[in-house]
């Protein structure tokens, strides 16, 4: 595991597209893309301005998309569950991928372990285990959303754009996505990427067995835990010393 460090100002090289987390959107990017501003960041299906159609969230939906969206060689950085859409989409997609960065990717050793690890997880827990306050969630964003807004935009307003979507789903997309792909996913699919894939994962990161980690690439921050939000710049940083 490298040590975080200052890398070369500016970059120039292949496209660059930002895949979002879990019931997050393309704005979660909004500050990191201002040190790669040629990026393009997407809304998967079922999020933000994608439309929310009653159908499976799926490995194929969702890698289906990105086919249409990376039509030439590029850099792919995904976090979250954005991080395995990356993956899935580079194992498949080989010759469209330059380099696969994964923040917050939720390295397990199977199936089961990540199915732990995100029953762990507050809001995750919900969507694991099928229970009503997923569904309640969903029906009363209306309910709590301008509490959420109006707190980032008195102690976090440097974030106001960045959490702009984060209601923009649905039970179905929310639902469908935790139980068809996330926990059916194999994080240590990842070996068949070798040398494409840098993970990037917090200090204090709750998704990530640590003791996984010394067979990739990887990068670890310190103070950091799942979320990205303050440490764009040391994010940046590592990307840019990797392209």
């Amino acid at each position: 595991m490298k040590n975080i460090k200052e890398a070369r100002s500016g970059y120039k090289g292949k496209p660059i597209v930002y895949i979002h987390g879990y019931c997050d959107t393309k704005d979660s990017f909004t500050l990191l893309r201002q040190y790669f501003p040629d990026g393009i960041a997407y809304d998967l299906p079922g999020f933000g301005a994608e439309e929310k159609l009653e159908t499976i969230y799926d490995k194929n939906l969702f890698v289906s998309f990105l086919r249409k969206k990376v039509t030439k060689k590029s850099v792919l950085i995904g976090f979250s569950m954005g991080a395995l859409v990356v993956k899935d989409f580079a194992i498949l997609y080989p010759d469209l991928v330059e380099k696969a960065f994964l923040i917050s990717y939720p390295l397990q050793k199977s199936e089961q372990a990540l199915k732990k690890a995100m029953q762990s997880r507050r809001l995750g827990r919900h969507y694991v285990d099928k229970t009503i306050w997923g569904k309640l969630l969903c029906s009363c964003h209306w309910l709590y959303r301008w509490l959420v807004i109006l707190y980032v935009n008195l102690f976090r307003r440097r974030y106001r754009y960045a959490i702009r979507g984060w209601f923009e789903h649905t039970y179905q997309s929310a639902l469908s996505t935790m139980q068809d792909y996330i926990i059916k996913n194999n994080p240590m699919e990842l070996k068949k990427l070798k040398d494409k894939a840098v993970i990037i994962v917090g200090e204090h990161e709750d998704l990530v067995d640590k003791s996984l980690l010394a067979g990739f690439k990887s990068y670890l921050i310190p103070q950091m835990d799942h979320s990205m939000f303050g440490y764009e710049k040391e994010i940046a940083n590592i990307i840019k010393e990797n392209v």
